[in-house]
């Protein structure tokens, strides 16, 4: 989880999943319930899954405190990356005009994970 900082979390604590509006916008999601205690590795899993929109908005709100606040995360790293052509509007990738990266930017990120 050195993407997100070991500062931020443990990978064997637990967090409850929050309810992120994600079948009103149509995501796919990993199948975790509203509610549900998971540890954040499970979060990180359901996240790399194709279908990971539930684990990618509870890990946002349980680490940052807001969807909001981490997107700000986001964006700051990707800037301390280097990366010069993305910008983060939503941890989900749901489609958004202002949401956007590039092949380079993206090899950028997963090296640095």
């Amino acid at each position: 989880m050195e993407l997100l900082g070991d500062e931020y979390v443990s990978m064997k604590e637990y967090c409850e999943l929050l309810d992120a509006g994600l079948a009103e916008a149509n995501a796919a999601v990993a199948g975790f319930r509203v509610g549900e205690e998971v540890t954040y590795r499970d979060l990180l899993y359901g996240l790399m899954l194709p279908s990971g929109a539930d684990a990618a908005q509870s890990l946002t709100r349980n680490i940052a405190g807001s969807t909001e606040k981490f997107i700000e995360m986001m964006n700051q790293k990707a800037q301390e990356l280097g990366c010069k052509n993305t910008h983060f509007v939503n941890p989900t990738g749901l489609d958004h005009p202002e949401h956007y990266s590039t092949v380079e930017d993206v090899a950028t990120i997963f090296q640095y994970a």
